[in-house]
């Protein structure tokens, strides 16, 4: 999927962003599962906006509500059609 080795999270809750950046991302994104966050990381990267990780304190939930049994079908499919909009966003054929 294009996403950099270093992160170690990539749904974690806790993002940053310059005001302008995350409305043309948010304003972008057009996953309403779990997988938004992706989409908006790959975006992020597609404009090559710059992506670091750092360290909080978090506490896991372990009342999550993605289930890899029940929910990764679904999900896998989601990236797919995220990997497929960004492709068609950078060949200019991009669909809202």
């Amino acid at each position: 999927m294009g996403i950099p080795g270093g992160l170690s999270d990539t749904q974690c809750g806790f993002k940053i962003y310059r005001g302008d950046v995350a409305r043309r991302l948010y304003g972008q994104c057009r996953t309403e599962g779990f997988m938004f966050d992706i989409e908006v990381l790959l975006r992020a990267l597609h404009l090559g906006c710059r992506v670091i990780e750092f360290p909080v304190e978090w506490r896991c939930d372990l009342d999550s509500r993605l289930h890899p049994t029940r929910d990764g079908g679904s999900a896998f499919a989601e990236l797919r059609r995220i990997k497929h909009r960004l492709k068609d966003a950078k060949s200019g054929g991009g669909k809202r």
